[in-house]
């Protein structure tokens, strides 16, 4: 039924990074085995103890001439040379700029003939302080073959990957032989020209960079997978051996299976070879190996950037992902007194997944400080690693269990002044119980987040039974299930209303094309009257539920799909097949997202081949089947002392700059519509156009703009729906899930599994309330 992959589950692998490290530090964290809730408590009242030791981030400087910006270079005579991707060119543009880049003048190298002549080929580029320039050119070949510019189901897709060899080129440049960018040729020395063999040969690597030290010998940083499993990554950084054409030793190497591999290597300074950064902090690398931090990037309240050593302790540094022009910073010691009247917000999080407003928030006030308390860090710690390739219900538990952690510090009295929530019921049961604030009074007296300014339907959904409002969310996505308008025309429908349109279909794969289980979890989607979590309640045993543990069972246990490694030609035809079932009648039902640049004309035109389509939701007895889906809910605690900080943290949210969904806030939510209705398209430069003839055809397919008539009628459906998708417990959900699995091996019955799971559903759900 669902063709697309689940926003929740590339979330959870996105940052389900390992949390381990090969550093050795300067500073002693606090062991992750450490109670939360120690942490908490140890949290000083001001931050300036908080922030001693730390640096700050300050501008320094605008640059209009680059665009993705890779590295800066420092030169011994003053100056710098600077890397610069671009992609429309898809090679690397120098520059070469005096001290405080007031002159910047572009270069170009003249790569070796072996280059042009390659089947593919991709440069790294480091810089010597004296100047010369080392490119590493990564050569394939294909040995005569090419690839077919459309899918071809009589070429040998798996012989041609095989059979690609790479090799490596090494050339150097002296910079004083470098033209500018008049034309002038430049000269290079051939006997310098090295081909090298291919590192780590029996291993795939992700990732190769060329690196200088701080004497300028050249070195290569890469990163592979051990035993070509790709969950077990190993990093190595060993010098180039230029006079026998070889690598040489080994400057850093750390083959911790799942560790976190240190990024944006460049030249070091003092007693380090190397400076690079992991996730958490900048690291000096010496010439033994071993690493020490130099700077924490949450204390510097920022994400990690490249940084090149300034002298004085301090750095200039700039974001890796600049566009169109360049933001010269500094990072400098932070002088502890600063912060002396700041006061500490702790924010309890399961993932690390709003550093970045976090470090925003900081920097924009010095009143309040904002303190992550990271539960997934004691996850780890506990229990390890989850494998990036585990099924939904294993993140899930991961999930809940982290969730307990926190309710446990909750309760206990050790929370944090704020929480993010990605469970609604935890949020509604906590705030019952008086441990949550309500925002409403908060909201009374904030002109620009209040009841008139955001989203009713976004309110009633998150709002509790008692009118209270516990949480708040700067945006969500809508989630519904969707059929041709000629075989269902009303939206919302009923379990009876699905059940009846199988009924009369004759779709070829309208029974194969999920399983039992999956449909079961489609239904309890739309079930809000199952469990009433605040008053401890479940309505499993009515004959509702039962019949759709019967539908259910019309479907089939497992898929019955090619296997993508023994069958790749058979797979990728089953799945392109596959992904025209609905707009081919071949099957019925799929849950739509409608989100994001031309969603809505991308849905109409490929899943249901531009014919009219009707939003019918997750099946419900109440008229509420089109679900919005929050993923995370902003708390605040209400023994917190800093409430009013908290509060100020929260609506600096709730108006950003790009929405990924549809957003809070009335006056954003007509633009993000406009978006998801209209044909965009990007030229060469990346810059978004849009493509205002209707049937407009890009990259061969026909894309239909929605008409006036349309957009609004979708705005009007988006605002009808106020209830949240996932309302179900985890716990609930597994006990019926758990039930159900037996039913559909035909273990028990239908009234015998509806009976079971009321029981054990009430008794969780009774204790809870």
């Amino acid at each position: 039924m669902n063709k697309h992959i689940l926003r929740t589950m590339a979330f959870s692998a996105a940052v389900c990074v390992s949390m381990t490290s090969c550093a050795e530090k300067k500073k002693t964290s606090s062991d992750n085995s450490t109670s939360i809730a120690s942490a908490i408590r140890d949290i000083p009242d001001m931050a300036s103890e908080l922030l001693e030791g730390s640096y700050k981030l300050i501008n320094y400087k605008t640059i209009d001439e680059f665009d993705n910006i890779d590295r800066i270079f420092s030169l011994k005579e003053g100056g710098y040379i600077i890397s610069s991707y671009v992609d429309s060119t898809d090679k690397n543009d120098l520059f070469k700029a005096n001290s405080d880049f007031s002159e910047i003048n572009a270069l170009t190298l003249n790569a070796p003939e072996e280059v042009s002549a390659a089947d593919e080929s991709y440069c790294d580029i480091s810089v010597s302080p004296d100047g010369e320039i080392s490119a590493l050119y990564t050569l394939m070949d294909y040995h005569g073959h090419e690839l077919p510019k459309e899918y071809d189901e009589n070429f040998d897709y798996d012989s041609f990957y095989e059979n690609i060899t790479e090799s490596k080129l090494l050339c150097f440049y002296n910079s004083e032989l470098l033209a500018y960018s008049d034309g002038t040729v430049i000269l290079t020395d051939g006997s310098t020209v090295e081909k090298l063999p291919v590192i780590e040969e029996n291993s795939e690597k992700e990732y190769i960079s060329l690196v200088r030290t701080t004497d300028g010998s050249v070195a290569v940083s890469y990163v592979y997978y051990i035993d070509g499993d790709y969950n077990k990554r190993a990093q190595c950084i060993k010098y180039i051996d230029i006079e026998n054409k070889s690598y040489g030793d080994t400057i850093y190497s750390c083959d911790t299976a799942g560790s976190y591999n240190l990024d944006m290597v460049s030249q070091g300074y003092d007693d380090y070879v190397l400076i690079g950064s992991d996730y958490k902090n900048l690291l000096g690398i010496k010439a033994d190996g071993t690493t020490e931090e130099i700077l924490n990037w949450s204390d510097a309240d920022t994400q990690p950037l490249y940084v090149l050593y300034a002298g004085n302790d301090e750095f200039y540094c700039w974001d890796y992902r600049s566009s169109g022009s360049l933001q010269m910073m500094k990072l400098v010691p932070r002088d502890p007194s600063e912060a002396a009247n700041t006061q500490v917000i702790t924010l309890g999080t399961m993932y690390d997944s709003y550093s970045f407003e976090v470090n925003e928030f900081n920097r924009s006030q010095d009143k309040y400080r904002i303190k992550v308390v990271n539960y997934s860090e004691r996850y780890t710690a506990e229990h390890g690693e989850l494998d990036p390739e585990a099924d939904k219900d294993d993140w899930q538990k991961r999930d809940a269990e982290m969730l307990k952690y926190m309710q446990m510090d909750i309760i206990s009295g050790n929370a944090p002044d704020m929480i993010v929530s990605y469970d609604i019921n935890s949020v509604r049961l906590l705030g019952e119980k008086g441990i949550l604030a309500d925002l409403y009074p908060f909201m009374e007296n904030d002109p620009d987040i209040n009841r008139d300014t955001v989203l009713p339907n976004l309110l009633s959904a998150l709002e509790s039974s008692d009118g209270k409002l516990y949480c708040l969310a700067p945006g969500f996505d809508l989630r519904t299930l969707a059929v041709k308008r000629k075989f269902f025309d009303r939206e919302n429908w009923t379990v009876d209303d699905m059940i009846e349109v199988f009924d009369h279909s004759n779709a070829e794969h309208r029974y194969d094309g999920d399983t039992k289980a999956n449909m079961l979890r489609t239904f309890l989607e739309g079930q809000s009257d199952l469990i009433n979590i605040e008053k401890g309640t479940c309505n499993f045993d009515s004959p509702d539920f039962i019949n759709i543990l019967k539908f259910c069972d019309r479907f089939v246990l497992e898929e019955n799909t090619p296997d993508k490694m023994t069958e790749s030609k058979e797979f990728m035809d089953y799945h392109t097949d596959r992904a025209n079932w609905i707009a081919d009648e071949k099957a019925l039902l799929t849950t739509i997202y409608p989100g994001g640049d031309s969603g809505l004309c991308y849905i109409k035109s490929e899943d249901f081949g531009g014919d009219d389509y009707t939003m019918v939701g997750f099946p419900s007895s109440n008229g509420k089947g089109g679900k919005l889906s929050v993923w995370t809910q902003f708390c605040i605690c209400e023994k917190s002392k800093v409430k009013e900080g908290a509060w100020e943290f929260i609506r600096s949210l709730m108006d950003p700059e790009n929405n990924f969904g549809y957003p809070a806030l009335k006056k954003n939510l007509s633009a993000a519509i406009d978006n998801n209705a209209k044909v965009f398209t990007y030229n060469e430069n990346g810059e978004k156009l849009e493509v205002p003839s209707s049937d407009s055809k890009l990259d061969g397919r026909v894309i239909y703009p929605l008409s006036k008539a349309e957009r609004d009628d979708f705005e009007r459906y988006l605002l009808s729906c106020d209830t949240l998708s996932g309302e179900m417990d985890y716990e609930v959900q597994s006990i019926v899930m758990e039930e159900a699995d037996a039913f559909f091996h035909g273990e028990k019955t239908a009234e015998d599994t509806a009976k079971m799971i009321q029981n054990r559903a009430s008794i969780l759900v009774g204790e809870r309330s």
